[in-house]
């Protein structure tokens, strides 16, 4: 990347129990990005099949990272594969350990996050059981100009540190539930996403105007007025259409204007 911006406050040197979670689009790149911008040792979670790759055995291994067995990857899977790394990711995060996830599942390009899974909460929940470092969890969410293109721009967005011991429910899985929710509206609330991919090129699009406008081309820019012309196109479509369709109209007549 030719410059790597940041927005919020990635965990410290002195961050302990601290489980990161992530959006996945850009492949074995985003956990690089992620583990690079905080200051303190965090060990990744990854599909068991990356260690099958010629080479990348001995990076995963010297970064630390925690084999998961996926039903996709093993229809045949033994479950107690994944129930003795859940005991070994609760033993790392009581002791002090950090961990990252991406709830996904699956790197992915859909112009929106994908249903989170409950293994991030369920990770937290095995560490207070433990009774250790009371456990957090913080979102970090990826931003790219062009992810496809070599020498592209990146933005790593942190969102607001969050106690699992202040996750409510009325028991374990009702918690797990809530904790799984918190982490979707925190990444949600960092990224700037659509229903469509067309939906989401044109809010980017406008923000991009809007950036240049006040003459700050940075990707923080372009993030934090993207998220309000989402808000505001989520909100509008809904009662004002004919409204959204027109600008609509005008951005890609704009847009294939500069283009040609």
């Amino acid at each position: 990347f030719r410059n790597i911006e940041r927005v919020g406050q990635p965990p410290g040197p002195d961050t302990q129990g601290r489980v990161v979670v992530s959006n996945h689009t850009n492949a074995l790149i985003d956990p690089v990005l992620v583990l690079t911008d905080a200051a303190c040792e965090i060990s990744p979670v990854a599909k068991s099949t990356l260690w099958d790759v010629p080479g990348l055995k001995w990076l995963l291994d010297r970064a630390g990272a925690v084999p998961i067995v996926r039903r996709k990857d093993n229809a045949n899977k033994d479950s107690s594969t994944n129930a003795e790394m859940f005991v070994k990711i609760a033993s790392h995060l009581a002791g002090g350990g950090n961990i990252l996830i991406f709830p996904e599942g699956t790197s992915h390009s859909e112009p929106h996050l994908a249903p989170l899974r409950t293994g991030a909460a369920r990770m937290l929940m095995a560490a207070e059981t433990a009774r250790g470092i009371p456990p957090t969890f913080q979102a970090a969410a990826l931003e790219f100009d062009a992810r496809h293109d070599f020498r592209s721009r990146c933005l790593v967005l942190w969102g607001p540190v969050r106690r699992f011991a202040e996750v409510p429910g009325a028991d374990d899985e009702e918690r797990i539930k809530n904790a799984t929710e918190v982490m979707n509206a925190d990444l949600s609330e960092l990224l700037v996403e659509g229903e469509t991919h067309e939906e989401r090129l044109r809010v980017a699009r406008v923000a991009e105007l809007l950036a240049n406008d006040e003459g700050d081309r940075s990707l923080g820019k372009w993030s934090g007025i993207g998220r309000q012309v989402e808000l505001a196109n989520r909100t509008l479509k809904t009662v004002e259409p004919k409204l959204i369709a027109r600008v609509a109209e005008h951005v890609d007549a704009y847009r294939s204007e500069e283009h040609t």
